[in-house]
Order: structure tokens, then C-alpha cells, then sequence
């Protein structure tokens, strides 16, 4: 078979030249190339950028990295992720129901699933926003239009944890139906995939009743560990149980939590996600009630490995407030949180 050979450093870096020979890899299938690390920027990329000496310091730097010439250890610590400004945080909002007061001239849909979105950081009714409450920074999430808080940077390996209570009012078009909010991980593409306004998506769903349900959303599917298929076709999570596709690849969507462990009305819950590689496990008010393993995306027919992307905190015509949000790496889920997930 063909040798694919991968450079991870081209000549317009200083010293480049003694670099090009260690930082050749040799693989002999796609599967082996998957494997090897991958540095990332998000810079810009015109002609002035790679003039400048920081940025070629920069790219040489995680280049280096990529070929294991230098090591950058990981920070074990908790990064707190709110705070007055939302400097960890774009905010996406979707499109506004008819019944929402904006001017006459701001598109308004009665399917808030079709329309026009307000997009990236146009927020004309504070639907996110920051207060104090108790000494300390409290994220509310007013509900009146579909939006995302969105993290600014992908995570993988990691233990998230945060605190979550309900508000009291209810908007259209869920008026009438049980409050709902969401933790949506793995994110990646563009906004607006699902329902016009989230990215794809995997969900630790925040919902009246249904805390810690699992969905599999716009493209983004998984193993949930199930009791086995019901006549809907979800599955509900039980320890050393089956393994069944969720996702639009396996034509369901939901793995619904073993356990309802929410507390009452107004009341904060601490959620918690454990995730390394394609594995998670949802956790609410330290019961572990749901996990799925080989999270992937299909392309052309393949599966792909979804093992990271970025945070979405969702506003669904509810009042919520989160508090306490956190992140901090992994390098595997403690072996109590396995355990008490079969897995």
C-alpha cells in the first residue's frame, strides 16, 4: 500500500529545514493517520499574518508539539467559564417567535424553526444575560427567543460541572408544555444545523422532569447503553445493558435517563459530564443516569470519531439560570464514575 507521508512544517519557518526530517511521519492507512496529533489555529491567514514574527513563532511552536519535539503539560485545575464579560462566550440567537415584542422590521416566524436567525451576538433582549446572586456570577437565560451560548473554544477530555435551577416563566412556542434548556457538547459546524439555531450536536438535556436524557442531534450519533429498544425507538440507559445507535444514522434520537434525580422547583442541581474520546456519561445530583460510547458523524459513508467541539447552553422558551459553570481536563473518567456506569 502507498506510503502517506504527513509535514507538519513547511520552509517559511526559521530552522524549518533540521525540523522537516523529525517531523515525518510515515503511515500506511487513513486509520493510522487519525491517530497523530493535530495542531490547530484560529488565526487569520492573509499574507500579513505570516509576515509577522509572533505568528510563525506561534505556528512553530504547536508544530513542534505535533511531532512530540516539546511537550505542553495540561493544566489539572478548574478554568471557571462565566463572568460578567462572557469572555469564554459568543451568544447565537435563533429566530423570534411572532408573538416576541420586536420591531415590526426584525423577521418573526410562527415555526421558529424556519426564518430568519438573529445570529452571533445580537441579543436585543438580553435573552443571556449576567447577574449577582449570592456573591457570585449567575448566568440568566431568559427563554423568550431559541438561542446558544457558545463556547468560544472546542474542549475534549474533560469533567464539566455546573449548577442549574429554573426560573418561572414560559414563552411560546412551548407555553404549554414542560420547561426546557439543555447542555449541548461536541458541537461543530455551523450554527443553525438543527432546528435553525443549534450547532450538531450531542445533548445532556435539561428538561422538566427528563434531567440527563441523551439526544443525538443534526448529524451527531452514538451508542447509548440501553435496556434495549422500546416502540418509539429510543432507548433508555441501564447499567451493562446493550449497546444501540442513536442518532440520524440509526433513525432515533434519544436515550432517556435510568433515574429521575432533579430536585424540586427552583431548587440547583449539579450536572455534571465526564467525556474522553467518544465516551460520556451524564451525571445529575451525583447519580449517574445515562453514558454512551463511540460518539461519530458519518461521512460519505464513514463512521468518524466525534470526540470533541464546542459548549452550547441553550435558551428554549424557559427562564433558567446556571451558576458555577466549570471545566477542567481529563486524561480518563475516574474508574467510580465508570463503574457506576457499567462501563
Amino acid at each position: 500500500m502507498q506510503k502517506l507521508t504527513y509535514l507538519f512544517l513547511t520552509l517559511f519557518f526559521i530552522g524549518a529545514a533540521d525540523l522537516h526530517a523529525q517531523a515525518k511521519f510515515q503511515v500506511d492507512t487513513i486509520e493510522d493517520a487519525k491517530s497523530l496529533p493535530v495542531f490547530y489555529t484560529g488565526l487569520g491567514h492573509t499574507a500579513k499574518t505570516f509576515s509577522g514574527r509572533n505568528f510563525l513563532k506561534h505556528l512553530g511552536e504547536g508544530n513542534k508539539w505535533t511531532v512530540d519535539l516539546t511537550n505542553v503539560p495540561v493544566k489539572e485545575e478548574w478554568t471557571d467559564l462565566l463572568d460578567p464579560t462572557f469572555s469564554h462566550w459568543d451568544k447565537f440567537i435563533g429566530v423570534p417567535h411572532v408573538s416576541v415584542p420586536l420591531p415590526a422590521d426584525v423577521p418573526k416566524s410562527e415555526d421558529v424553526h424556519v426564518g430568519t436567525p438573529l445570529g452571533v451576538n445580537n441579543d436585543p433582549l438580553g435573552v443571556f444575560t449576567m447577574i449577582r446572586e449570592g456573591g457570585e456570577d449567575v448566568l440568566k437565560v431568559r427563554g423568550q427567543i431559541y438561542g446558544g451560548l457558545t463556547s468560544k473554544q472546542e474542549y475534549g477530555d474533560y469533567h464539566l460541572s455546573l449548577q442549574f435551577k429554573w426560573g418561572e416563566r414560559k414563552w411560546e412556542p412551548r407555553l404549554k408544555l414542560q420547561r426546557d434548556n439543555g447542555l449541548l457538547y461536541h458541537c461543530t459546524g455551523p450554527h443553525g444545523a438543527f432546528w435553525n439555531v443549534w450547532m450538531r450536536c450531542l445533548e445532556f438535556q435539561i428538561q422538566e422532569r427528563d434531567m440527563g436524557d441523551f439526544f443525538a442531534l443534526a448529524g451527531a450519533n452514538a451508542f447509548g447503553i440501553t435496556a434495549g429498544p422500546q416502540e418509539n425507538k429510543q432507548g433508555t440507559f441501564q447499567k451493562g445493558g446493550e449497546r444501540m445507535g442513536i442518532g440520524d444514522h440509526y433513525g432515533n434520537y434519544r436515550n432517556t435517563r435510568s433515574t429521575d434525580e432533579e430536585l424540586g422547583h427552583g431548587e440547583w442541581n449539579t450536572l455534571e459530564l465526564y467525556t474522553v474520546g467518544g465516551r460520556a456519561i451524564h451525571v445529575v445530583n451525583g447519580k449517574v443516569v445515562n453514558a454512551i460510547d463511540d460518539a461519530h458523524t458519518v461521512i460519505n459513508g464513514e463512521l468518524v470519531p466525534l470526540t470533541r467541539g464546542k459548549l452550547q447552553l441553550q435558551s428554549e422558551a424557559a427562564d433558567g439560570y446556571f451558576r458555577r459553570v466549570k471545566i477542567r481536563p481529563i486524561t480518563e473518567i475516574p474508574a467510580k464514575v465508570l463503574e457506576a456506569a457499567g462501563l
